[in-house]
């Protein structure tokens, strides 16, 4: 496990991130392009040069964005990123997992890094107001794509 600052804004608080499937799929040069767009993203003004006084009145060839600044390619179409509130005081957890994944894969991936029985537990959303215990709904059935913040609640 690896803790990141920052992830997707300057408001966010540390997290702890949690090794998954899907995480592995990307790079990590992907993961942490993804992770420090937040505010540095390209404006549409900037890149047409509305803040070029050279380019007033004039249309620009527009240099294709950055790679890292495009939806990510290939597999990284289908992976949500999740993330999991724990006890007041503790990290989130930051998941990143396929579509296709289930219910179940998730618990069992917070749990294992948790070192904890997914018995011990619930994943739970506060809007809309669910627990998450059909272990074999995906997570896209389960409306936790293409992100979404999960409470665990313990027992």
């Amino acid at each position: 496990s690896g803790a990141a600052s920052g992830v997707g804004g300057s408001r966010d608080q540390d997290v702890e991130i949690v090794r998954t499937p899907a995480l592995d799929t990307l790079t990590e040069g992907d993961f942490k392009d993804l992770a420090s767009l937040g505010s540095k993203r390209p404006t549409v003004a900037g890149m047409l040069g509305e803040n070029d006084p050279g380019a007033v009145g004039e249309m620009r060839q527009v240099s294709p964005r950055p790679k890292s600044a495009l939806a990510p390619p290939g597999p990284h179409d289908q992976v949500t990123t999740l993330r999991v509130r724990l006890d007041a005081g503790e990290k989130p957890l930051l998941l990143k997992m396929r579509f296709a994944d289930t219910v179940g894969e998730l618990a069992r991936a917070v749990a294992r890094h948790l070192k904890i029985s997914t018995d011990d537990f619930e994943l739970r959303t506060a809007f809309p107001n669910r627990s998450y215990t059909d272990v074999s709904e995906s997570l896209e059935a389960a409306g936790l794509v293409p992100n979404a913040t999960l409470m665990l609640r313990k027992f």
